[in-house]
């Protein structure tokens, strides 16, 4: 019988039985689950298990388009 214990990753931001993968982009402080990778909080604006769903774009894109062209975009999706 195998026994596992997990004490954590000796970097953070990752996870998996290597720690060789990346934590889901959107975590807040770039912390998960060293298991199987959910995030303990999202960054502001998304949400999910791993923070995936949310923002339809980057903030730094929505900052240069008129509200009116935004609104036009938005619609035709």
């Amino acid at each position: 019988k195998q026994v596992c214990i997990y004490l954590g990753c000796p970097k953070q931001g990752h996870y998996g039985e290597n720690c060789s993968i990346s934590c889901p982009e959107n975590c807040v402080n770039n912390a998960c689950n060293i298991v199987n990778g959910t995030c303990y909080a999202c960054s502001m604006g998304y949400k999910g298990v791993i923070c995936d769903k949310g923002r339809l774009f980057p903030s730094k894109t929505i900052k240069h388009i008129p509200l009116a062209c935004f609104v036009l975009v938005f619609h035709k999706l």
